[in-house]
């Protein structure tokens, strides 16, 4: 739970840090304009609570930063608690960070090579974002004025491009309205009948379904299980190790859970055929055509953006946003501080994840409840379930069911699971790419 609460603190502290630092710097509106004094003090208020909650020295830099960057006068103060910050390197080597810092933030010019030392010192800190900020602060104080420039316009850049990938997503999203429309005229012109004809096409039989059902119980008990024991595991990886180095480990050994998981559930698909299909063939694991699957994806995905839109929306007024939890790869992709850990994250949520999730939720559950409910039934089954497994709940569960519903009919409407993979790993994407920019990593 404290991992949980320090990532979310992490992240809409960074946000309005952001958020403030850009209504500053580039539209010029300071103290006294109300956006920019209530999202200063949002931003200081989640930093605070960060600090307090997680007293290392990564968060004390960031309130350090923060508060230096949007005109407060208290980070002096916050500054000496890195003393007790509770990963701290010793007496000596803080009280030597401390003289960087007081270098970068109060300046004492005429010394170049010492603002290079300073400068090196900081960009191994791994600071995201906020290096810009840190950067710019030594340059300026130290009288560097075209470097800090350089530096305060990256920093307002970084926000620039999340402005652009929400314009982006903006556009695509009204190209997915323009989509509904026209599927709302193909539904008038052809009959509700001749869809339904078509999802439902070749539905296995009872005895099929059943054997995939066994399947999709095979994959749970298996998950389960190595859940179970995951923590020893993970105790018995990352026991020697400290840090960044451990969390990979562990990263890496959930991972390997979840592809042990679904070999079992696969076993037991290749084994059932239903002639002339083979199991693979059964749950619409089937051939890729590259330019066929990827534009029904990306249509797919245009479409689900105005859904999530709208359940997001009924979702704020039903449930207060700190009213859910986040996902474990945001979490530790927002802790992480090397690139290995978050490419590793980044591969398990793009491309391992999409898989296993469409192989077990819109192949094998989607295809062996079909075989009693029909397609809609079924559609709607496994996206709520899809849903209900997810640790966003309560907040996220309408978000999340919606995206199972677009995965679901994508399978439907082209007899193969590519699409709803592929545009799983889109979504997938996006929330990661803007997590990065987000953060500045």
């Amino acid at each position: 739970m404290e991992s949980s609460r320090t990532s979310r603190l992490l992240i809409e502290g960074t946000g309005h840090v952001r958020q403030a630092f850009w209504l500053r710097y580039r539209l010029h509106l300071g103290p006294g304009w109300r956006a920019y004094d209530d999202t200063r003090n949002a931003a200081n208020n989640a930093l605070s609570e960060l600090a307090a909650l997680a007293p290392t020295r990564r968060s004390i830099r960031m309130l350090v930063l923060a508060d230096y960057a949007l005109g407060g006068r208290d980070w002096p103060r916050y500054l000496n608690s890195l003393h007790q910050a509770r990963d701290h390197k010793g007496a000596a080597a803080t009280d030597r960070e401390l003289s960087d810092w007081n270098r970068a933030l109060r300046g004492a010019r005429n010394d170049r090579e010492r603002v290079a030392e300073v400068s090196s010192r900081i960009r191994r800190m791994g600071l995201g974002w906020y290096e810009l900020v840190a950067l710019t602060a030594l340059y300026e104080n130290n009288g560097n004025d075209v470097r800090a420039r350089r530096f305060r316009a990256l920093a307002l850049a970084s926000t620039d491009r999340l402005t652009a990938v929400v314009l982006t997503a903006i556009a695509v999203g009204l190209l997915g309205v323009v989509a509904w429309l026209a599927c709302g005229v193909y539904l008038i012109r052809s009959g509700w009948q001749r869809l339904r004809n078509r999802v439902n096409a070749e539905s296995p039989d009872e005895l099929t379904g059943n054997r995939l059902l066994f399947a999709g119980a095979m994959f749970f008990a298996s998950l389960l299980t190595l859940r179970l024991i995951g923590p020893n595991i993970a105790a018995w990886i990352g026991g020697s190790y400290h840090g960044e180095v451990r969390r990979l480990l562990i990263v890496g050994a959930s991972v390997s859970m979840n592809i042990l998981a679904i070999l079992p559930a696969m076993a037991v698909v290749s084994s059932t055929k239903s002639e002339p299909r083979s199991g693979y063939a059964l749950v619409r694991l089937v051939r890729i055509k590259p330019i066929h699957d990827i534009g029904y994806a990306l249509v797919g995905h245009s479409m689900a953006l105005p859904a999530l839109a709208l359940s997001l929306l009924i979702s704020s007024l039903l449930f207060r946003a700190d009213e859910g939890g986040m996902n474990p790869a945001v979490l530790e992709f927002a802790e992480a501080t090397r690139l290995s850990t978050r490419m590793l994250l980044f591969g398990a949520a793009v491309i391992l994840a999409p898989m296993i999730e469409e192989i077990v939720f819109r192949g094998i559950l989607l295809r062996g409840l079909q075989s009693r409910y029909g397609f809609l039934s079924s559609a709607v089954i496994t996206s709520a379930i899809f849903a209900i497994l997810h640790p966003q709940l309560p907040m996220g569960f309408l978000s999340i069911f919606t995206l199972g519903l677009v995965f679901s009919t994508l399978v439907g409407l082209t007899g193969s699971l590519w699409p709803a993979i592929l545009a799983h790993g889109i979504n997938n994407a996006l929330v990661f790419v803007y997590l990065a920019l987000y953060l500045g990593v």
